[in-house]
């Protein structure tokens, strides 16, 4: 048996987040991953010659029932930050859960701009910090993100505490052990990637503030991140 643990952050540097205002770009890279964890073994099944059951069964016999071995591989790493929208200020957001409606909810859909009112003798008339309003169940009592006005700062990216969804992966495989002659040996395989047929959706959250799915991963349209379950037979000859 063996396994990993890796524990780590990606920084970027350099260039500006607002070359007006000459603010440096200091980030978290899109590509970090905070941990990442592996787990992988070989299990040799005791049974045939040589081993603790039927040890000293004859070629015949244990050439079906000796030599065969279980493997495994799992893999879980931490979800890369959301890449939230360049133009904004973010003060909170929602633990993520998925939605009876097939969404997964990353962000709360609460969110407010700058919009220009026209008409003079509107009493809002000019500039107006607006909240858009989407169909979201935990209300918005206090927008989670407001977008940066007109010729405001572009501060440094700021990360803001948002993953897309971890990574998990199980693999397995079963093998059949062979002594074809003195030195070698043939070994069939039957492998399975993704053998519980876990699907992940990662595209990431809609970060358009437009977008009436602000904030969620749509289940659906764009499929699983990973491939389903896939199953082959590999041969392998070692000498």
């Amino acid at each position: 048996m063996h396994g990993t643990w890796t524990w780590s952050k990606l920084m970027d540097s350099g260039g500006w987040s607002d070359e007006t205002y000459r603010i440096p770009s200091r980030s978290l890279d899109g590509q970090d991953k905070t941990h990442r964890v592996t787990i992988s073994g070989v299990y040799l099944l005791p049974v045939g010659r040589g081993r603790p059951f039927l040890p000293n069964a004859n070629r015949i016999v244990d050439a079906a029932i000796g030599g065969w071995e279980l493997g495994s591989l799992y893999i879980y790493e931490t979800g890369t930050p959301w890449g939230a929208p360049q133009n904004y200020l973010h003060n909170a957001h929602v633990p993520r859960h998925t939605e009876s409606t097939g969404y997964i909810r990353g962000v709360a859909a609460c969110a407010q701009q700058w919009q220009w009112s026209p008409d003079p003798h509107d009493s809002n008339w000019g500039w107006n910090l607006n909240t858009l309003s989407y169909n979201y169940s935990g209300g918005c009592a206090q927008p989670d993100f407001s977008a940066v006005p007109e010729y405001g700062q572009y501060k440094n990216t700021v990360y803001s505490g948002i993953r897309i969804p971890s990574d998990e992966q199980f693999d397995a495989n079963l093998s059949k052990n062979f002594a074809v002659v003195e030195g070698i040996k043939l070994q069939l395989r039957l492998e399975a990637f993704n053998a519980l047929n876990h699907p992940l959706w990662q595209e990431g959250y809609s970060n358009n503030f437009q977008d009436t799915n602000f904030g969620t991963i749509e289940k659906g349209p764009w499929g699983q991140s990973n491939l389903p379950r896939e199953v082959q037979i590999a041969v392998k000859l070692m000498w």
